[in-house]
């Protein structure tokens, strides 16, 4: 995938148009759309074609849960321009981006829901709109970030890394830890039942081909400054180090996004904390591995 070109008129054509749109007008799907379904998942590849002839692999891994339902609304209506046009501007013509949608692997009916990459404004918009905002979770802190590396790992494949040798970047979005591990549900994968990875198992494969960060929503559930928020951030930071980042205003990831894919093709990528990180309670937060 990965075809057609981006315009930024008809972006904010779109944009405009919509932008008294809700969530709901938005998103209609009450259910997984049959697109984005895992049962049977098939290779989602990022290929190099005539418009883009140095493809460049985005996955953008989008909680749903119900505390985060509100970042796909701000990317689809206004930041989609911001994601996209800045990359392009700032020296990245060929960026192919695949937006995954991630609930929670224990209580939710679609806890992974996997697009195509695509280069268009209009593909990439038709794209978000197949997402359905579930808006479960489990609400203990943790939520199934770790489907986005397993399927980075397991059902990806692209140019950038088969022709150039170059990793693409993969970035998950929200306001919870990770859980510790995954068991293999056919509902899930169509791979069977019983193979248990851990976190730590499934980043070390993904990292094998994508350079992964995190991106905390601050003004989500949990905030840095508080010790929930604390312990959050703590399981991230031991997890990807300085690939973390906390951002304070969600309207400003897309922004982040397109800084991110900019400084990874420079060489000059790294996680920066722009948040306060002290605890309200006198008490260290614990480690969530």
């Amino acid at each position: 995938m990965g075809y057609g070109t981006y315009s930024d008129t008809s972006y904010r054509s779109f944009s405009t148009a919509n932008a008294g749109a809700t969530t709901n007008q938005l998103f209609t799907n009450t259910k997984i759309d049959g697109s984005r379904k895992v049962d049977n998942l098939t290779v989602r590849e990022a290929r190099d074609s005539e418009d883009h002839p140095k493809s460049f692999p985005i996955i953008v891994g989008l909680d749903v849960t119900g505390s985060m339902g509100y970042i796909p609304t701000e990317i689809i209506k206004n930041g989609l321009g911001t994601l996209v046009g800045d990359a392009i501007k700032g020296g990245i013509p060929d960026p192919a981006i695949m937006f995954l949608a991630i609930g929670d692997q224990h209580h939710d009916s679609a806890p992974i829901q996997v697009g195509q990459f695509e280069s268009s404004d209009q593909l990439l918009v038709e794209s978000l709109k197949t997402i359905y905002i579930e808006r479960g979770g489990g609400g203990d802190q943790q939520e199934s970030y770790l489907l986005a590396w397993y399927v980075a790992a397991n059902y990806t494949a692209t140019d950038n890394w088969d022709k150039r040798g170059k990793k693409g970047l993969l970035i998950t979005i929200g306001d919870e830890g990770n859980h510790a591990y995954f068991d293999t549900e056919k509902k899930f994968f169509g791979v069977g039942q019983g193979t248990k990875y851990t976190d730590k198992e499934l980043l070390e494969s993904a990292q094998e081909k994508w350079d992964i960060y995190h991106i905390h929503a601050n003004d989500a559930n949990y905030n840095v400054a508080t010790a929930r928020g604390q312990q959050v951030l703590s399981y991230w930071k031991d997890a990807l180090g300085q690939n973390v980042i906390v951002v304070n205003n969600h309207k400003d990831i897309p922004a982040k996004i397109a800084e991110l894919i900019i400084q990874h093709e420079s060489g000059s990528v790294a996680g920066k904390i722009e948040a306060p990180i002290e605890t309200k309670e006198d008490k260290p937060a614990p480690n969530m591995l």
